[in-house]
């Protein structure tokens, strides 16, 4: 698929929108039409670089200003998705909104600005917005991603609107619906105990419906707002033998299980009926790489800092295998570094266990296997010219995705300039010392031959 096309819409005659009928013709299947919509079109094309920096995609993008041209053609076009630039309009967020709701009520929006998103993203979702982004997210890579969750979350929703209208009079049907839907779905009464749960909640507990529902759920039930929680989840396998038991400790509380790992929840709870009983709907959204994703970003904006404190070499790759253990779990981690006498980079430092052949983990008959089944290896300095490497190794097969690559990456970046500098701190004091000691040497064999000379 070729890059997305760009229209520049300007407000200049009455049929700018059969003019983009004869551009662009029908939207083809599988592709969505999404308008930036500000004051100039420079600053619709900063909104453009950015998503073209994201490579190709599936949006049809026109930048259309001034506002009211764009508000004309968004009431006679099909749009799937609005990209709203609020610092240029001069106006409020909810009345730019609601004057983008009038000309085309279901459209998303995803609002960009200058101000930071504590300040104002909750006027703009309370607004109708679906996202707000700061001018630096967009640059970032995630103008992209806020146009597809909220493409997606608006066609759910306007699915869900749909057949709830068509399934009121059909509970089989409805209930058809909340099986399959993607969000995990609960409902309990009002002593917490379960009357149904969905597919994808049984999978978010990790265990199967017949087991949850007639017994209690210990879920937080507050009504009103969406929050996070984090659970021990277990993939359901049978009976497990006791030896194979592990023990998670969540908030103090102790759980048996065979294998589990921890997910992050966003929960919302609302009251309904249900059956002719009153009772909590608890909708369930697993966000665990959501909240990883935001964890790692703000970890790799400090990590810089962290592991330049001192410019001794072993301290900095000490600090480096720290840092990368907070993000990435491994089992070996290697520094190489290249020099000016040994320009082919060389290992510098290892931590952790594992050997990249069997014939290099086994010296000896009686030392057991221990081969790394996972290596991942991001280089320091250029392609044409690289300076060392930062690789890290797993024991288990199949134990570093595509994000663990992308995040490797990431963490080179950081910690290349200290490894840099202590690295040629090093060779520094090296050049220092071999100096001192030639100079040592020659005042005192200048001594011994002036002291022969006296002699005679």
């Amino acid at each position: 698929m070729g890059q997305a096309p760009i229209t520049t819409v300007e407000d200049k005659s009455a049929d700018v929108e059969d003019r983009n009928k004869k551009r662009h013709g029908p939207v083809p299947v599988g592709r969505r039409r999404a308008m930036v919509i500000c004051a100039d079109r420079k600053e619709g094309a900063k909104v453009r670089a950015a998503l073209a920096l994201e490579g190709p995609n599936e949006f049809e993008v026109e930048v259309a200003a001034p506002f009211q041209a764009a508000l004309g053609l968004l009431g006679s076009t099909d749009y799937t998705a609005a990209v709203l630039s609020l610092d240029t309009l001069g106006m409020s967020a909810a009345a730019a909104l609601a004057q983008v709701r009038d000309a085309a009520d279901g459209i998303v929006v995803v609002v960009i600005g200058r101000q930071p998103a504590n300040a104002i993203a909750l006027e703009t979702i309370s607004a109708g917005a679906q996202e707000y982004l700061t001018y630096e997210e967009m640059r970032s890579g995630r103008l992209l991603l806020a146009l597809r969750a909220a493409a997606v979350r608006q066609e759910t929703v306007r699915a869900l609107r749909k057949q709830v209208l068509e399934l009121k009079a059909s509970e089989a049907r409805f209930r058809n619906l909340i099986v399959q839907s993607a969000d995990g779905l609960v409902v309990l009464d009002k002593q917490a105990v379960v009357k149904f749960v969905n597919r994808a909640a049984a999978e978010i507990f990790g265990r199967p419906a017949a087991d949850l529902i007639g017994g209690k759920l210990e879920l937080p039930l507050t009504l009103g707002g969406t929050y996070e929680i984090d659970i021990v989840q277990e993939p359901y396998a049978g009976g497990a033998a006791p030896q194979d038991l592990q023990t998670a400790n969540v908030a103090g509380r102790l759980y048996k299980v065979r294998s589990f790992r921890f997910v992050s929840l966003e929960v919302r709870v609302f009251e309904t009926e249900w059956a002719g009983e009153q009772v909590y709907v608890a909708t369930l959204r697993e966000v665990t790489s959501r909240r990883r994703a935001e964890q790692d970003r703000l970890a790799l904006a400090s990590m810089g800092r962290t592991v330049s404190q001192d410019l001794d070499l072993q301290s900095v790759c000490e600090r480096v295998a720290d840092e990368v253990a907070k993000l990435v779990k491994y089992d070996r981690l290697e520094i190489s570094l290249a020099s000016p006498r040994a320009p082919e980079p060389r290992v510098r430092y290892v931590r952790g266990t594992g050997a990249h052949t069997v014939d290099e983990d086994r010296p000896s008959p009686a030392k057991p296997r221990h081969v790394l089944a996972a290596w991942i290896e991001v280089s320091f300095g250029t392609v044409a010219q690289p300076d060392g490497a930062l690789g890290i190794g797993s024991l288990r097969a199949g134990a570093f995705t595509e994000y663990e690559r992308d995040l490797l990456d990431r963490i080179a970046v950081e910690v290349y300039p200290a490894l840099r500098n202590a690295r040629d701190h090093e060779l520094a004091m090296l050049a220092t010392g071999a100096s001192k000691t030639a100079l040592a040497s020659h005042v005192a064999s200048e001594t011994r031959t002036g002291s022969r000379g006296v002699s005679r």
